[in-house]
């Protein structure tokens, strides 16, 4: 899907729809590579590790408190 992305965005200069088009398919690419849930995503982004293999968190651990104790209504509301 990236090379179909890519070969899109190129076209571009042969007709403007090829950046909707290009658009398009990344978006879909996102969709495809995130998660169903916002506790996994919370877990992904703090579990991070820098490339000494440090703990190296993303997400701050309030707000990962905060979206542990609230992930099911938090997936409830968000629609994607």
């Amino acid at each position: 899907m990236r090379l179909y992305g890519t070969s899109s965005d190129t076209q571009n200069i042969v007709h403007p729809h090829y950046s909707i088009l290009a658009a398009r398919v990344a978006i879909d690419n996102l969709h495809k590579q995130t998660r169903a849930s916002i506790k996994d995503v919370a877990d992904q982004l703090s579990s991070c590790r820098d490339r000494c293999g440090r703990p190296a968190s993303l997400l701050d651990p309030a707000i990962n408190a905060i979206i542990q104790k609230h992930g099911a209504e938090l997936d409830a509301a968000i629609d994607f």
